[in-house]
């Protein structure tokens, strides 16, 4: 199961999910994604260049995560769960 993450200006939305999620944007540059743990542990950190890309958290354990996002110098910070 798949979530997706929609990326507009500073909007974003998505459900669960087991092993992936795909970001898609509008906007110019690159997006940076980073992911965290409770504890504030980097687990995660890319630059996405394409305006559509899926982020693979299939290796993660199942738990509350958060998302760190980056768009043409807008920040958003969301919650991620993983079933």
């Amino acid at each position: 199961m798949a979530t997706e993450v929609i990326i507009i200006t500073q909007r974003i939305g998505f459900n669960p999910t087991k092993d992936k999620f795909y970001a898609n944007w509008i906007g110019s540059g690159t997006v940076s994604i980073e992911l965290y743990n409770t504890q504030g542990q980097k687990l995660l950190s890319s630059e996405l260049n394409n305006k559509s890309e899926a982020i693979d958290v299939a290796n993660l354990q199942s738990g509350v995560y958060f998302l760190h996002l980056e768009l043409d110098e807008k920040v958003v910070l969301k919650k991620l769960m993983i079933e």
